[in-house]
């Protein structure tokens, strides 16, 4: 069995035997003994002590001060590589070729498909999961790195065709029996701690606030003039249990069921006259925009009387029953 090592810790693993005097042969005993007893020596020997890129078994025989010397030099050679790599990602030229091979690379399935196996490998590790959980709230809380993540997805949801592919895998996820099960526990979990609950509804009085505004602004464009309404201040939220969220989670996949199964382009009208997350190709969008309203009209009361009908809307009770 091949051993996998992982990063610098397993150099100074082995270093640090050597550095307590014992020969490759020793310590590559004492390394299968305690972190690899499923292989054997021959694999840990090979691992541990490279000829190449880092020649460690070189090590063998040097004082403990020499050896601290090589430790600290692989720790500044690494430091020096991430700078490196910083700087680079820096580079707006840098930045967009990388993102353009990456773009070419996923849209090849064997890598896509390999590629999401490793990651799915990766955070079933509990010890990956925690640290990639932790080196996340470190980035998040970094206010520059905030700004730009938030500013590059919503660039990404403004261009149709990736909101679309997005909302299809969305769909796909939510579709899968142990995801759905999973993210509900999650989300139990979330709105059991009162932090994020009170971080959730001033998110939602944020985004009511701003979309308040805009529909006014739109009004006042179309010569409704003001209507009196006051946008500006706290808008006071309902907590919403869990049982609650999946009674909406289930309207919600019902109603995009429904919508689903109409002509593409009366999925557009509907979509657009009430607001729903649906997605929708650029195409129609254009053609449902571009309807006159007689026949958009007709369109929407030909779409809502099919909706009526469909099984799926008939499941859902009202909210005051």
């Amino acid at each position: 069995m091949a051993v996998k090592l992982k990063g610098r810790r397993s150099l100074v693993r082995s270093l640090a035997f050597l550095a307590r005097g014992l020969n490759i042969e020793q310590a590559a005993l004492e390394l299968r003994r305690r972190y690899h007893p499923e292989a054997n020596v021959a694999e840990v020997r090979k691992a541990y002590f490279p000829t190449r890129p880092i020649p460690i078994a070189q090590q063998q025989g040097k004082t403990r001060e020499k050896i601290v010397q090589t430790l600290e030099k692989l720790k500044a050679n690494a430091q020096r590589a991430s700078e490196k790599m910083r700087r680079l990602h820096a580079d707006p030229t840098f930045a967009k070729a990388n993102a353009e091979r990456m773009r070419r690379l996923h849209a090849d399935p064997t890598f896509a498909k390999a590629h999401a196996e490793r990651m799915r490998k990766l955070n079933a590790d509990p010890t990956f999961a925690q640290a990639n959980a932790e080196r996340m709230r470190k980035l998040n809380a970094d206010p520059t790195f905030a700004k730009a993540h938030a500013e590059r997805m919503r660039r990404l949801h403004a261009d149709p065709t990736f909101a679309q592919a997005n909302a299809e895998r969305m769909r796909r996820l939510h579709a899968d029996p142990t995801f759905a099960k999973a993210n509900a526990e999650r989300m139990r979990r979330l709105h059991a701690d009162p932090a994020f609950r009170q971080k959730l509804l001033e998110g939602l009085n944020r985004f009511w606030n701003a979309y308040r505004a805009k529909k006014q602004g739109a009004l006042e464009q179309m010569g409704f003039g003001k209507a009196g309404f006051d946008y500006t201040g706290r808008v006071a939220v309902t907590v919403v249990t869990p049982e609650e969220l999946a009674a909406a989670n289930e309207q919600h996949l019902a109603i995009t069921s429904a919508v689903s199964s109409l002509p593409s382009l009366w999925q557009a009208v509907v979509a657009s006259e009430f607001q729903l997350d649906h997605p929708v190709s650029s195409n129609y969008a254009r053609k449902a925009a571009d309807l006159n309203p007689e026949k958009r009209s007709k369109i929407l009361q030909n779409a809502i009387n099919a909706l009526r009908k469909t099984r799926e809307l008939k499941k859902i009770k009202p909210q005051n029953s």
